[in-house]
């Protein structure tokens, strides 16, 4: 699977954070297991536009104000019908995919910004922002999947407008931290940040609960790692100095995996009082080094903590609460211990791998492969030349066929008619009928070649999902070798029989492939395969369970330079369980056919054609299951 991810920076980025992390780990985890990861993010001083980090292909434009605008061009230029799946992640503003994008999306979100905007910009850009997290998802992404790492996000984006269906947590996982078991923690009391340093991390208020805790505890140590804005930063190290705890804390800046991960170990406790967090993933890190954590009452922290048990969580969000819970700590060995051996416990549970799969797992789901199948569909046959007379060459090769013959006396006695997949308009025209013709087609190409040919059938450019008719609207509605082709079958007979008037009839012709005689040109099978295959459901349709599917197998089409008829077959058809399904939808079937009636037409061996005479003359074509099991599935139904 090709995947293309928008992120406003990247692992390598001098001011990357936990989104970042979190990405990189996934990426890089779906490199491993075959996959191909594209990372678009904005450019950085001494940057590389392009490098490949643990096989994940990364691509720099523009700065951390202009990469959203960037990958719209780079997009409609680069990437365009290139990928599988894009990622949009979101950071504050969002990449607006849903508005340019038509493969399939999924939003990656870790935390809705909310009130972090008035604390990180001026007051009219933070209106602003703050304004937009309501206009901007419930306008443009209202629709699109989202996923993300804590309860308390799902939660702000239900509050901003998108809905609990289209929202999935995936956890954060924690890396399997390989350590010395000779580093132990420190003698004296040793707290420690870890964080991007900037205002919504609220460290200030670490130094203060730290100038409490110095009075009682002079040799307490304060080690902040982490670096960030340089205002910011400058500004925690002359309040450390007025508040005379300057040399009680040290300010490390970013450090390498192996020495973070020493102090982390060496520390009595992690102090986080961050304004919200997504999740909390410095929690889990310190957790998994047995190092317990003293945390605000803040969204995200109040999940990666559980009081009590694996750490503290502040009552009152102040320094004087921080530091009298942080003291219970310091004066408590035996509740430090017992919190650090939960802390570990818990942080255990949470793998990446797990979340990687996770994350695959509902980029494969139904409700997205079939959209990625139905893009490439599109894209590689639909608007294809040499499959577009391909197409066209098939409907002039069936119009002589027994089928072909009802449709058109059945068109001569119908006012209004849809063919949905009507191609470029052949096959209505085969008609020869004098009433108003109308053709349903999602490809582009095919309309516009149809508008030239037919100009008085009515082409509409729309998906056969979602048709843009209203109910009861015509006599006659047909498809004809379409069937076959779609990702949801079922979704498009329900509309067909929606705008079909009451008494008017519908018409079904694709091939049986679902037969157990007939070749697929997708998927080769034995006979006896194919019979085994069956079998369970031909005994459904006996015992006649109320199944409200067609169970049609489901295949994956050929894509290649040479397009062959039906390359394009996700389904392989199958002329019982469509004429079971039919029923239970209400309608009556006026006509069953599996095309017997046509196949002597088509051999050109003579000993086959005689084989075929006699089976015909004896009447067991017309036997059950033969009689089914035909090359071509035909029904005329009327809607009751």
């Amino acid at each position: 699977m090709k995947i293309l991810i928008f992120n406003w920076r990247d692992i390598k980025s001098p001011d990357f954070g936990g989104a970042e992390v979190t990405t990189y780990e996934l990426a890089r985890r779906w490199v491993k297991w075959g996959h191909q990861v594209t990372w678009f993010s904005s450019k950085f001083k001494n940057c590389k536009e392009k490098e490949t980090v643990e096989g994940i292909k990364i691509i720099r434009q523009g700065s951390l104000f202009t990469v959203h605008l960037k990958a719209f061009f780079f997009y409609k230029k680069h990437f365009k019908s290139k990928f599988d799946i894009i990622i949009d992640q979101v950071h504050g503003i969002p990449f607006f995919t849903p508005l340019y994008v038509k493969e399939p999306k999924i939003a990656y979100i870790h935390e809705v910004a909310g009130k972090i905007w008035f604390w990180e910009w001026p007051l009219s850009i933070a209106l602003l922002g703050f304004l937009s997290d309501f206009i901007i998802f419930r306008l443009f992404y209202r629709k699109t999947k989202f996923i993300t790492i804590s309860q308390t996000t799902a939660m702000d984006l239900e509050s901003v407008g998108i809905s609990k269906e289209n929202i999935r947590i995936i956890k954060n996982g924690v890396a399997k931290i390989k350590i010395s078991q000779n580093i132990n923690k420190e003698k004296f009391p040793t707290l420690i940040f870890l964080g991007r340093l900037y205002r919504a991390k609220r460290a200030e208020e670490i130094l203060k609960a730290t100038k409490l805790l110095v009075k009682k505890y002079p040799k307490l140590r304060l080690w902040i790692v982490g670096k960030g804005k340089n205002n910011y930063t400058k500004k925690l190290k002359k309040l450390a100095e007025s508040l005379k705890i300057d040399q009680n804390v040290t300010f490390y800046g970013f450090l390498e995996e192996k020495k973070k991960n020493e102090l982390l170990k060496r520390a009595w406790v992690l102090v986080m009082t961050s304004l919200k967090e997504g999740w909390g993933l410095t929690v889990l890190e310190a957790a998994f080094l047995s190092t317990p954590s003293v945390v605000y009452n803040s969204s995200g922290l109040n999940e990666s903590v559980i009081d009590g048990k694996t750490g503290l969580i502040c009552k009152k969000n102040t320094p004087q609460d921080l530091a009298k819970i942080i003291g219970k700590i310091i004066i408590d060995k035996k509740l430090r211990n017992t919190l650090g051996k939960n802390a570990q416990k818990f942080a255990r549970q949470f793998s990446w791998n797990e979340s990687a799969k996770e994350f695959m797992k509902l980029i494969n789901s139904p409700s997205l492969s079939k959209e990625n199948i139905k893009t490439k569909l599109l894209s590689h046959f639909w608007n294809d030349k040499n499959y577009l007379q391909i197409s066209r060459q098939a409907s002039l090769n069936t119009n002589n066929t027994n089928w072909m013959k009802i449709l058109k006396k059945t068109a001569k006695n119908s006012n209004k008619i849809l063919d949905v997949g009507c191609g470029d308009g052949t096959r209505l025209n085969q008609l020869k009928a004098n009433n108003q013709l109308y053709g349903l087609e999602l490809s582009k190409a095919a309309l516009n070649l149809g508008q030239k040919k037919y100009p008085k059938v009515n082409f509409v450019n729309a998906d056969g999902e979602k048709m843009p008719f209203a109910s009861s609207s015509f006599d006659f509605v047909f498809t004809a070798y379409t069937l076959e082709h779609y990702t949801t079958p079922e979704k498009i007979i329900s509309e067909m029989i929606r705008v079909t008037k009451k008494n008017g009839k519908l018409a079904f012709v694709a091939p049986n492939y679902g037969s157990p005689i007939i070749p697929s040109p997708i998927k080769s099978e034995k006979v006896i395969t194919k019979l085994l295959r069956i079998l369970p459901q031909e005994i459904k349709l006996f015992l006649r369970f109320n199944n409200q599917s067609l169970n049609w197998k489901a295949v994956q089409p050929k894509i290649s330079k040479q397009i062959e008829p039906d390359d394009d077959t996700v389904h392989l058809p199958y002329l019982p369980s469509l004429t079971s399904f039919l029923k239970k939808q209400g309608l009556e079937i006026n006509y069953v056919s599996s095309g017997w009636e046509d196949v002597s037409k088509n051999y050109t061996s003579k000993v086959k054609k005689y084989i075929f005479l006699i089976l015909k003359n004896s009447k067991l074509l017309n036997l059950y299951p033969l009689k089914y099991w035909g090359p071509t599935l035909f029904l005329i139904c009327i809607k009751k």
